[in-house]
């Protein structure tokens, strides 16, 4: 395919068409995307961040709604084992009530020079 847009149009049409569109293009990339596939009533799972205002995933949120579209984003962090024992944990009462919380995520792998991370990965370290 030649962009996104044919990819959407063409898999829409295709008897054997994909099952869903995996998202993960740089973050401000995000939309374009998800809407072209949502449009063509393709499923959508998008990498975070989704989008970059609430009114653009109010936006997609309707159109998904409109083509009775299943549209999610992950945020890897729920799916650490620590993460989801310290919610049981508070559900259940264990620890009181939380008031303050303090969580750290180590990026290791950017602490070098990020123009060393290679083509896939100096956008990353690209504050534009």
């Amino acid at each position: 395919y030649l962009s996104f847009h044919d990819m959407a149009d063409l898999e829409a049409a295709r008897d054997d068409a994909i099952e869903v569109a995996i998202i993960v293009t740089p973050n401000h990339l995000h939309f374009e995307p998800c809407k072209a596939f949502l449009e063509a009533g393709i499923p959508v799972i998008c990498e975070k961040p989704l989008v970059h205002s609430s009114q653009q995933a109010r936006e997609l949120q309707r159109i998904a709604a409109a083509n009775d579209t299943f549209f999610a984003v992950t945020y890897t962090y729920t799916g650490y084992p620590m993460v989801r024992d310290a919610r049981a944990r508070i559900r259940a009462g264990e620890i009181g009530q939380v008031r303050f919380m303090h969580v750290e995520y180590l990026l290791e792998w950017l602490v070098n020079d990020p123009s060393k991370l290679g083509k896939g990965g100096i956008w990353r370290g690209d504050p534009a």
